[in-house]
């Protein structure tokens, strides 16, 4: 009996459930059956008509039972200036069809495809073009339309899946492309969101004239556990700036490759977000990596916290790390611009350490660093606002301590680089023996007077230097172990000279160019050297020679030369880069001893040529 009864109910399940399959099937061919669909498109054409003042157009409206699912193909809706402001191809939706009896819709998802937007807004007073869109579909009366007069709310959402495929949107000068685009929500309530091959391309406006801008991203993914964990993934992002122009390197090979107006950076980066609201956000960034290949920029990895809302940001355990350059920062604070208080941009970060490889940094800012691989340690304080940059506690040295230097700085004028300066403080600065060479092996240039560089034992330094429009002004103090030398010279780009002025009272001459008997002296000196690389490059061609190519003349108050002493002796000398013409006059009363002298090499001054002279000085009454 049980068995007969058992198959019984189960022909019976069989058959009711046949005749439902059947109901729905024959539902779903009635509603797809060409007069019931134009009538479906016309309704819905119609209804739209009534509450949108422009035209509106649909092919065809599906809807298949089995999965839920209904879908309007090819919708078109013209903006008021009669534009095609939505093109679509496909607007499906699934819903919930057994609260329908109930009169209740349940929106599970939705697919859109093929969308086509053209979004205007001419500026912040006037209107967007769809914005008669959202006063058309606003709530009346303060009567929810959701919701009828019992009380019971007849539209819900309740999400679980999201598809967009191919979605073109322009907004004024933007346009917006996105290839794939998918929300999930899987029923342990993790939530996933993907974008795919997303890009954004503009044109800006700057002080230099019009710049195309483009940014990407090859795959953006968020996930967001049930136990509350936020994951952002970045992959292939890409942003360029195009202004049209040369780069600012062009034809200028000692210039970096640095420029704003042409920049082509990619990036990844992975970041947890410990809590994200409208007014703010907390965020890990566990790894990150950006690099401008023609730049030269590649910045391996990078990791911090922060907590922003509207008003700053706090920043903390700040790594980044170059091919071989390591900065780390503890904490930072950022203060964004406020013009309710007519304040501006300020940030501030303390205790900034690492250890740096200047060859990092030489293709984008200085390609005469491009050999710069003596480890450099520093620790320092950064403040600054949108237009001035200062540094404070300054402290460079090298691993073996041989050369350290303390300074302090100040960056002014950002936002004009012609007005742009920058000043530097040189508190102490102390080279030993043996690092001076080295660091001067870095950069690949001819090596003049090494042997006495070498003569000048450890040398301290105090002083300043500035860096202006193609300008950099030195001045200072040397403490040296044959005496001191204060100095002020410049460099003119321009023009391309170096210029300056020494003075000594106590330098041991005859220690720095090996000559036995030369003590002491109290002199000052003016020169002028010539640094163009077209107009050296020339004269070496016609002369030959290795010296430098300049002039200086001196003025000797007081020179010990063995147990004598020889005062006001006038010299200059000029060179062109193969020889080196000087002439030493010393003046009595009456008469003047005249040395002519002259030499092709600073490494051998011993084979100096020396030529003596009198020379009779006009006699009076």
């Amino acid at each position: 009996m049980k068995k007969t009864a058992l198959r019984k109910s189960l022909k019976i399940a069989s058959i009711t459930l046949a005749v439902i399959v059947g109901f729905l099937l024959v539902i779903s061919l009635i509603v797809n059956f060409g007069p019931v669909q134009k009538r479906l498109v016309n309704e819905a054409t119609k209804a739209l008509q009534e509450n949108i003042p422009t035209k509106v157009s649909i092919d065809n409206i599906r809807v298949n039972l089995f999965n839920q699912e209904v879908s309007i193909h090819g919708i078109e809706v013209e903006d008021l200036q009669n534009r095609k402001m939505l093109q679509l191809d496909k607007l499906s939706a699934d819903i919930k069809f057994l609260p329908l009896i109930s009169g209740k819709i349940i929106l599970k998802g939705g697919e859109i495809e093929g969308l086509k937007a053209l979004i205007v807004k001419p500026s912040k007073e006037e209107p967007a073009n769809y914005q008669f869109l959202i006063d058309a579909f606003q709530k009346k009366d303060g009567k929810d339309k959701e919701t009828k007069k019992d009380g019971i709310k007849r539209f819900a959402i309740d999400l679980s899946h999201i598809k967009l495929y191919d979605i073109n949107v322009k907004y004024n000068d933007y346009a917006i492309q996105l290839e794939r685009g998918n929300y999930t929500k899987e029923f342990q309530g993790n939530h996933f969101i993907i974008l795919q091959n997303g890009k954004a391309k503009w044109e800006a406006t700057t002080k230099k004239g019009n710049e195309s801008r483009a940014v990407g991203v090859g795959l953006l993914s968020a996930v967001l556990t049930n136990s509350g964990e936020k994951l952002l993934t970045l992959k292939d992002f890409r942003y360029q700036t195009n202004n049209h122009k040369p780069r600012k390197n062009a034809n200028k090979p000692k210039r970096g490759f640095f420029d704003m107006g042409h920049l082509d950076i990619t990036a990844d980066l992975k970041m947890t977000l410990n809590h994200i609201s409208k007014d703010s956000i907390n965020a890990t960034v566990t790894r990150g990596h950006a690099a401008d290949s023609i730049m030269g920029m590649d910045i391996k990895d990078l990791r911090f916290n922060v907590a922003a809302n509207k008003l700053k940001a706090h920043i903390s355990d700040l790594t980044v790390l170059q091919k071989s350059t390591s900065i780390r920062v503890p904490e930072a604070d950022i203060i964004f611009p406020n013009k309710n208080k007519g304040t501006g941009l300020s940030y501030v970060a303390k205790n900034i350490t690492g250890k740096a490889f200047l060859t990092d940094i030489a293709r984008p800012f200085a390609p005469v660093l491009s050999n710069f691989k003596l480890p450099l340690l520093l620790n320092l304080k950064l403040t600054g606002t949108d237009n001035n940059m200062e540094f404070r506690n300054i402290r460079v040295y090298t691993e073996d301590r041989k050369f350290v230097c303390a300074s302090t700085g100040i960056l002014r004028n950002m936002k004009n680089a012609k007005d742009m300066t920058l000043h530097f403080e040189v508190i102490d600065m102390v080279a030993k023996p043996g690092i001076k060479d080295k660091i001067i092996n870095q950069f690949s240039v001819k090596k003049f007077m090494m042997r006495q560089l070498y003569a000048l034992g450890t040398i301290r330094y105090h002083g300043s230097f500035d860096i202006l429009w193609k300008k950099e002004l030195f001045r200072g103090k040397l403490n040296t172990e044959i005496g001191n030398v204060n100095f002020e010279f410049a460099i003119d780009n321009t023009e391309k000279y170096l210029t300056g002025t020494l003075n000594t009272n106590d330098v041991i001459m005859g220690q720095l160019f090996e000559v036995k008997d030369l003590g002491t002296i109290d002199c000052k000196a003016d020169f002028k050297i010539d640094i163009s690389k077209a107009r050296t490059l020339k004269m070496r061609k016609q002369k030959g020679g290795k010296l430098p190519i300049g002039s200086i003349e001196a003025e000797v108050k007081d020179c010990v030369y063995k147990t004598s002493h020889i005062r006001d002796v006038y010299a200059t000398i000029s060179s062109n880069g193969a020889l080196a013409d000087g002439n030493v006059e010393v003046r009595g009363k009456h008469t003047a001893l005249v040395v002519n002298f002259s030499l092709t090499n600073t490494e051998q001054m011993s084979k100096m040529k020396i030529k003596p002279g009198l020379k009779f000085r006009e006699m009076t009454q």
